[in-house]
């Protein structure tokens, strides 16, 4: 909580992030795009870069309401006949053929065009301190790794990322 506002998300850091952007005179979208990048990278196994992202924005001197759908799209010529070709009888969970367009990064830009005050580039500036310097490790975060550790240990760069060599 500050003077001029609340910002409430998941991880501590990533509402300061949108606390300190109310604190240099940034409206809520600002503080919203500055969250949701922060969380990015203290979150990434609830949603990273690669995510959705939906947004509906009451402007209450307009009396309006808006929306922003930036869902990921599925590749044009991605089919069912193609799924089954490759053995699968229901969309895989994992790989190749699961991925859709992100939307997130466009998203957010989109939402700062149309409705944002501060620079866009001002609003990244706590996500890139977090990923450069570091962030006390969530208990959220810490279980997933754990849980993930087995299944991603044979990709490089999560290896890289998150385990710690011996």
């Amino acid at each position: 909580m500050g003077f001029n506002g609340v910002v409430a998300t998941e991880h501590p850091l990533a509402s300061l992030a949108g606390l300190r952007v109310l604190m240099r005179k940034g409206n809520a979208i600002d503080a919203t795009i500055a969250s949701s990048f922060a969380l990015t990278v203290l979150q990434p196994h609830l949603g990273g870069l690669g995510s959705d992202f939906f947004a509906l924005v009451y402007l209450r001197d307009e009396d309006k309401l808006y929306g922003i759908n930036a869902g990921g799209w599925v590749p044009s010529k991605l089919s069912l006949e193609i799924l089954k070709s490759k053995g699968f009888s229901r969309m895989p969970k994992k790989g190749a053929l699961t991925i859709v367009v992100p939307g997130l990064v466009a998203g957010l830009f989109e939402l700062h065009e149309r409705f944002g005050v501060s620079n866009f580039k001002d609003l990244l500036g706590d996500a890139i301190g977090y990923a450069e310097k570091g962030f006390p490790l969530s208990r959220g975060l810490s279980f997933a790794i754990r849980v993930l550790k087995e299944e991603l240990g044979n990709d490089v760069g999560f290896r890289k990322i998150f385990i710690k060599s011996k």
